[in-house]
């Protein structure tokens, strides 16, 4: 048995049409009471009475038999090239060994090849499809129409023929696939923090994809198809609960929820301030206040005014103090005041004269400080002398100790004299 194909047309769209391609199936009548298959030679005659054409046949009542003569076929764009299969047979009931030949025509919009495998009795034929990635989305209309005949040239066919197969072909985008969260970090805060950044990590993000967080869009960075960045304001963790985490990938798809603690705030103390000493018309200088419970709504008051607080951790709060507030000597009421919380209780801050002690480079921070004596008497000669074995830093003069530093020999070395006796 031989089966012949024609070559077929380039690859066309589906709203273009294409002319049909002559395929060639050449089966012979295996036995008078079953279909075709094997190869061969001999003859045919004229048509039967009732048959396709008018041609004459040796009356051996043969009929074309086609199954499926509908192909419906789906696929999505990731899919590969999918195939259908088609049987293809001629029916007689008297001539055995009578050859007949099976003609195809294809069109060819979906439609990349037809081949024919004949066993000798029926002729299995395999459509194959193009690939719906090079096809993209749509639906391609096709037509394989087979005849039987009596000869190659197919002038006279059998009964039944010819017969035609409608195919489609329908090629869709695959559905979005589903986003799903494996991991948040931080998983909790402490209520009251300022904002922060919130990093998802799970599968299938898209750069349309927005975190939300109880459902509402937080303002999303995407970094890639496993993580997200979302921006968390204060405004969002000032209460103390559970908190939902979802991922929307704009087609109204949201994955499952991860849950987010907002932990509440220890009581609001103040335990330690620093400075808790400073001298009358110093500096601006930076206050540290130290406690539990502070949140980004807290801020450091001076007797009872808020200063221009920083907010470090719910441990920790710093604020700007002008020169203009330690002009003078006395004492000031150091407090750590929240809109939820209160006021903490008070530590004071004293500010003092200014000592003839040098305890700082040049007396203060700002290294321009100097102490002006209404008398002085200097003595005739030094009280001690000693040679520290190198060159010698500036001089820090507190409590009646004189810390100096000595370099020797590329290494420094902190000593600590006695004031009165060296």
């Amino acid at each position: 048995m031989s089966v012949r194909f024609s070559p077929e047309d380039g690859p066309a769209p589906a709203s273009k049409s294409v002319m049909p391609r002559l395929t060639v199936f050449i089966l012979t009548i295996a036995s008078a009471l079953s279909a075709c298959g094997g190869g061969g030679g001999g003859g045919g005659g004229s048509a039967p009475a009732g048959g396709n054409n008018g041609g004459t046949t040796s009356g051996d009542n043969a009929t074309l038999v086609v199954s499926p003569v509908q192909v419906i076929l789906n696929a999505q764009t990731t899919d590969p090239a999918p195939t259908a299969n088609v049987q293809a047979s001629v029916q007689v009931t008297s001539n055995p060994g009578t050859t007949f030949y099976i003609q195809g025509r294809q069109t060819s919009n979906g439609i990349a090849s037809v081949t024919g495998s004949p066993d000798g009795t029926v002729d299995d034929i395999t459509i194959t499809f193009k690939a719906p990635a090079s096809l993209g989305p749509g639906t391609y209309t096709d037509t394989l129409t087979i005849q039987g005949c009596y000869d190659q040239a197919c002038t006279n066919q059998v009964l039944a023929s010819p017969q035609t197969v409608s195919i489609s072909y329908t090629v869709a985008l695959p559905p979005p696939q589903m986003a799903s969260i494996s991991s948040i970090s931080p998983t909790s805060v402490v209520a009251g923090s300022p904002s922060f950044n919130l990093t998802v990590n799970g599968v299938s993000f898209v750069p349309q994809s927005v975190v939300l967080w109880n459902g509402s869009p937080l303002t999303t960075t995407y970094i890639s198809s496993n993580q997200l960045m979302a921006q968390v304001p204060a405004s969002d963790v000032t209460v103390s609960g559970n908190d939902s985490i979802t991922v929307s990938n704009g087609s109204g798809t949201v994955t499952g929820a991860t849950i987010f603690t907002v932990t509440p705030n220890p009581v609001l103390s103040l335990s330690k301030i620093s400075p808790t000493q400073v001298s009358a018309g110093g500096s601006d200088f930076m206050l540290t206040a130290i406690g539990t419970g502070f949140a980004s709504t807290s801020t450091i008051t001076w007797n009872g005014t808020s200063l221009p607080t920083t907010f470090v951790s719910n441990s920790i709060l710093r604020a700007q103090v002008t020169a203009a507030q330690i002009a003078n000597i006395g004492t000031v009421a150091i407090k750590v005041f929240d809109s939820l919380q209160g006021n903490s209780s008070a530590i004071n801050l004293a500010i003092v004269a200014p000592g003839v002690d040098a305890v700082a480079y040049q007396m203060n921070a700002a290294h321009t400080g100097a102490v002006t004596f209404k008398t002085v008497a200097l003595p005739s000669s030094s009280a001690w002398s000693v040679d520290v074995g190198g060159t010698a830093s500036y001089a820090l003069i507190v409590g009646g100790q004189v810390f100096v530093t000595a370099l020797n020999n590329g290494n420094s070395q902190l000593l600590a004299l006695n004031g009165t006796t060296g």
